[in-house]
């Protein structure tokens, strides 16, 4: 990273600098000098690790900060909240997009009550929500777009956030639902244009509620559905029966499954014919992910022929993708 007082050339560049990626265990002094021509930045992402000392100079990097609009926190250990603080303090009410990555699950959620403009709100954080139930009688009067991505709070706390908040909701994610969740989107959320949701326990029993949220929400236009293989046929008996003409794309999200080729084509001219029968008709883009599954469908040439086959056929796709998540040692990936 260009140091100001060492590149005096590097100035002009610095004081337009809109967006900036860093790691919280760079020098203080380094963010303090930045503070100085770096005071528009609208993006500003920071990754928290082991590694970090004072956070002073990011800190006070932050506090300078006249439209920043958009903070990311990640953070993949437990122990380093004690510095956290001086960070999220400093933070301006210009924020629109926040997201929690990994989230230190010992500190509050309340400083997010200060920021009533936000747009955007995404937790991939694990069991960690505290003060959530306190957070879910704030009214955010502009947020569109509400994520969960690992775990969620209580059914009680997100219903009352919902009612509270759900009407402005565009998009929403959640990876676990049950019924008390569908209820509430079906009620507060019936604006939503997009909406993802997971089917872990007792999937049979949610999917009935989950056919109310699909006949409440009439602007929905993409559903993506994480579940385990073996519930794929009622999953797609509750989206043909009960989603309304606007819905234009399907993903289904398989987790640990066993699911087949060899079942899939015995099922695909039944979906898609009844998909057909619908009025009025819209075509439908596909999405098939397949997480942590023993055979994926497009691992079989002649598998993926006759699949293809059938979706021309019925003629009722307009576009499709199965994506394979795979593990490498650095992490997770995915393969199209």
């Amino acid at each position: 990273m260009l140091v100001p007082s060492f590149y005096p050339e590097a100035r002009d560049c610095l004081k337009n600098l809109s967006e900036l990626h860093c790691g919280s265990c760079i020098s203080s002094e380094i963010f303090y000098q930045l503070s100085q021509l770096c005071q528009n930045i609208l993006l500003l992402d920071i990754n928290h690790d082991s590694h970090s000392g004072t956070l002073d100079g990011l800190a006070h990097l932050i506090s300078v900060q006249r439209n920043l609009k958009h903070f990311i926190l990640i953070q993949y250990f437990n122990n380093l909240n004690k510095n956290i603080t001086s960070l999220i303090t400093k933070l301006p009410n210009t924020l629109i997009k926040l997201n929690l990555c990994k989230y230190n699950r010992v500190l509050s959620l309340l400083f997010i009550t200060k920021f009533l403009n936000l747009q955007e709100l995404e937790f991939e954080i694990r069991n960690s929500f505290i003060d959530f139930d306190k957070l879910s009688y704030v009214i955010f009067p502009h947020l569109q777009i509400l994520n969960f991505k690992i775990s969620r709070p209580n059914s009680k706390s997100l219903t009352r956030f919902l009612e509270n908040n759900g009407r402005n909701l565009k998009e929403f994610c959640t990876y676990e639902t049950d019924n008390t969740i569908n209820l509430a989107i079906s009620k507060f959320c019936i604006n939503l244009r997009k909406l993802s949701v997971g089917f872990i326990s007792n999937e049979l029993e949610m999917l009935e509620t989950f056919g109310i949220v699909l006949k409440s929400c009439n602007y929905l236009k993409s559903i993506k559905i994480y579940h385990r293989g073996k519930f794929l046929k009622e999953v797609w008996r509750v989206i043909v029966k009960h989603s309304l003409e606007n819905i234009s794309e399907v993903i289904l999200h398989h987790y640990n499954c066993k699911i087949s080729a060899d079942f899939l084509q015995k099922e695909l001219v039944s979906y898609f014919t009844s998909w057909g029968s619908r009025e009025p008709l819209t075509l439908l883009s596909l999405v098939i992910i397949c997480n942590h599954c023993k055979k994926c469908l497009d691992e079989n040439e002649e598998n993926m022929k006759v699949i293809k086959e059938c979706i021309k056929l019925v003629g009722v796709i307009k576009n499709y993708n199965i994506i394979k998540f795979v593990v490498y040692s650095e992490g997770w990936a995915r393969k199209n």
